[in-house]
């Protein structure tokens, strides 16, 4: 208790030094501070952002069929393998779940007023037109059939009637969810489709616009979808991508329906062109007769780890590289690549960490200049104890006795300093960490418009860098950083006094 008191009077008497080492250790702490929760944000970056999102990863763009059937199978071969590949992966350790939309593109009957998109063509004798043929293939405009999951629910907002149930999306039905700008023929003008009315589909025969079909033209196959509800596509902030603008367009019905369509119109047509000779089979072997429009697009797993995630990459990206890719006139054009909503995460990771490590870069280097400089100036005042350190000794004080006295009374200046020093460094923190925060988002702005995530995932991906860069200041953290504050300043009197004793060669 005496030296309490006698440090607090020492203090008192030498102002000056008070004030200058005070003021040394507040930036000393401040610096420190900052070093602190930046070190604890960099070791919550990677957890933060990893947890708000999904773990999921895709095949890029679609495995498609092509307007010439001499490629047919293997088009149909790569859906049924994709499609196979996706059920086992439901069952793998780790995979929470598959995603995966199947499409057609048939005719629809009353879509609109019956206008041909086929010129009137003359006849090589006469020259007379012939009119537009009601079955013709381009008769009628086109219908983008679009099978919906669980997570394209989301990219909607239902406007009237319902959406699917559960068990809808997994079952074959011929219900259908449709855009709120869908106009419909009902035989006498184009209205705004209603909920009860009914879509005529229509797939035309393979052979239907075969010039030298013998008899009766062939019949197509017809479909009816009853229409249980009206959507319009959630918003997306920023620039629209070529995805976002087919939402506008989507016809939506389940995929159990759209796969059983694919495998019929499949199985017939290959029957067809195996069974066919002649003309007949060179015309569907090398004309193609008419296209379905049959994909499979974005096929795409859910795992619950990152361990998870980064095998399923490998193998899916491995499976993909034996697919084929094709464009409408066939041509091989690119092997299939891979993408990961874990992209866009490492992304924003990567560029937060490399500000943050710039960050802890330069405060480290500053704390280290700032320390230099508070030794320095700490052995040069504590030479002015040369005097007084030989008295104490000659008055009985022991060496242990003079290393508490003195440290006391920087002790004091610790603790005088640490508050503002612990404010300044706090809101400091707050400022550069907000700005990065902000820098951060805008830079990766651009790529999470652009890429396929959903609004809900690009909130969640957003909610995530913002809680990375939230500062807080712990009880523990204070403890800790005084603490040691406090040995490092007792152990450089410790030093400082035996330096001086034994250059007064009092300490052997």
């Amino acid at each position: 208790m005496k030296s309490i008191q006698e440090s607090g009077i020492r203090l008192r008497r030498k102002p000056k030094e008070s004030v200058v080492l005070g003021i040394l250790l507040m930036g000393f702490i401040a610096i420190m501070v900052v070093f602190v929760l930046f070190s604890d944000m960099m070791m919550k970056m990677g957890e933060e952002i990893y947890q708000g999102i999904e773990r999921s990863v895709r095949l890029d763009s679609e495995i498609t069929t092509l307007r010439r059937y001499r490629c047919t199978d293997k088009i149909y071969s790569d859906i049924q393998d994709l499609g196979k590949y996706l059920t086992e992966a439901k069952s793998r350790e780790g995979v929470e779940g598959v995603s995966y939309h199947y499409s057609l593109t048939p005719q629809w009957k009353n879509g609109e007023k019956l206008v041909s998109a086929v010129p009137a063509e003359k006849t090589e004798k006469s020259g007379t037109e012939i009119a537009p043929v009601a079955g013709h293939p381009n008769a009628f405009k086109k219908a983008l059939l679009y099978g919906q999951t669980k997570q394209e629910q989301e990219s909607i907002r239902l406007l009237s009637g319902r959406g699917f149930t559960d068990q809808e999306l997994e079952t074959s039905h011929q219900n259908t969810v449709v855009p709120k700008t869908l106009m419909i023929w009902d035989g006498k003008s184009m209205r705004p489709i209603q909920i009860g009315d009914t879509l005529d589909l229509y797939f035309p025969h393979p052979l239907e616009n075969f010039p030298m079909i013998e008899g009766a033209t062939p019949e197509g196959y017809h479909l009816t979808l009853s229409v249980i509800g009206t959507y319009e596509p959630v918003e997306k902030k920023g620039a629209l991508t070529v995805e976002d603008a087919k939402r506008n367009q989507r016809i939506y019905v389940s995929n159990a329906l759209l796969k059983s369509w694919i495998d019929r119109l499949f199985a017939e047509v290959n029957a067809l062109t195996s069974q066919s000779t002649g003309p007949t089979k060179d015309y569907l072997y090398l004309e193609g007769g008419v296209g379905y429009g049959a994909k499979l697009l974005f096929p795409t797993v859910t795992c619950d780890s990152l361990s998870a995630l980064e095998r399923e990459i490998a193998s899916l990206r491995q499976f993909g590289y034996h697919l084929e890719k094709y464009d409408a006139h066939g041509n091989l054009i690119r092997q299939y690549t891979t993408t990961s909503t874990i992209d866009e995460a490492k992304q924003l990771d990567e560029t937060s960490r490399m500000a943050q490590r710039t960050i802890l870069g330069l405060f480290a280097i500053a704390a280290v200049l700032v320390m230099v400089l508070f030794v320095l100036i700490y052995l040069l005042f504590f030479q002015t104890r040369k005097r007084e350190m030989p008295l104490r000794l000659a008055l009985g004080s022991t060496f242990s006795q003079m290393r508490r006295l003195f440290f006391l009374e920087k002790a004091w200046i610790v603790l005088l300093s640490g508050g503002p020093g612990l404010l300044i460094g706090f809101f400091l923190t707050r400022k550069i960490a907000t700005n990065l925060c902000a820098e951060s988002l805008r830079q990766q702005q651009n790529a999470m418009i652009l890429s396929n995530l959903s609004p809900t995932q690009q909130a969640h991906m957003t909610d995530a860098v913002r809680e990375t860069f939230d500062v807080h200041l712990s009880a523990l953290m204070v403890i800790a950083l005084f603490m040691g504050i406090f040995i490092l300043l007792y152990l450089l009197t410790t030093w400082a006094m035996h330096r001086t004793m034994k250059c007064m060669g009092r300490l052997e």
